[in-house]
């Protein structure tokens, strides 16, 4: 449903080809210091970190000065080089616990739903603003576990759009440009956006589309905010009504008790 448009940037610059967006430098600038350092696995100097900037040596050491002390950053040596730190793994842990918390108890979930509704069902991964991979099940189908796969058909972009803010959704729109399939759906992202509030308050959207009754829930955290999904396709001329409800209340129903649980997991 999604065609993705690469967006360029350059470490040094510290911009990106997002319209309508504005960045804090130093903020900026301190992620191209951790991107720089990650790609380096033994490490970077003050010197190699000033040049690949085009920064003062007194900028940079500024920087990572800082990220030293918040712990993103360590440092080794002689001669003295910046290495990532203990809170890079901290935080990557912390998602990983919780991407595997959620697939333990959603998998079961889906493939209850499948079995029962005779449908297409998935659980997706969602990270930083992107979907990054999907365990789906479909009657007569062997279930997989995928990475890196287009997913928005199933209308989990909507619920994702949803819970953006501004700027996020620009930045959004910039990586996921409209198709003319969209188009022809929705009309313009500002109809669709017409519909967020809504998405934000059901946690759900569903609606049919080329054939097929498109159903996707949030499994929000403990903030609100969706960090999976749970979603069902099947065809929508096989339903009735009262069939196409029981679609969309088992996926509301599945995502709101497999969040219930991670959470009551995490306490």
């Amino acid at each position: 449903m999604r065609q993705v448009s690469s967006t360029r940037r350059t470490v040094g610059k510290g911009e990106m080809s997002i319209p309508g967006t504005r960045h804090i430098k130093s903020v900026v600038k301190a992620l191209d210091i951790l991107e720089l350092v990650s790609n380096s696995p033994r490490g970077m100097t003050l010197y190699h970190l000033s040049r690949a900037l085009s920064l003062p040596k007194q900028t940079v050491h500024g920087l990572v000065t800082t990220l030293i002390h918040r712990e993103y950053l360590g440092k080794i040596g002689p001669p003295v080089r910046y290495v990532l730190g203990p809170m890079m793994g901290m935080l990557q842990h912390r998602q990983s616990s919780w991407n595997q918390r959620v697939l333990y108890r959603a998998v079961p979930k889906a493939i209850h739903i499948s079995n029962e509704l005779a449908a297409s069902v998935m659980v997706v991964q969602y990270t930083a603003g992107e979907m990054v991979g999907r365990f789906f099940c479909a009657p007569g189908q062997e279930a997989r576990l995928e990475y890196h796969s287009p997913v928005a058909e199933y209308g989990c972009s909507v619920v994702a759009q949803a819970f953006l803010d501004g700027n996020e959704l620009v930045a959004y729109r910039a990586r996921h440009r409209f198709t003319d399939a969209d188009l022809e759906y929705w009309h313009s992202p500002e109809l669709l956006e017409q519909l967020y509030p809504l998405v934000r308050k059901d946690r759900l959207v569903a609606f049919v589309k080329s054939g097929l009754l498109r159903v996707a829930a949030a499994i929000p955290n403990s903030d609100g905010s969706p960090t999976a999904f749970m979603a069902l396709t099947k065809p929508f001329g096989e339903l009735a009504y009262l069939e196409a409800q029981v679609c969309v209340d088992a996926v509301r129903e599945a995502g709101k008790s497999v969040s219930d649980a991670v959470d009551q997991s995490a306490e």
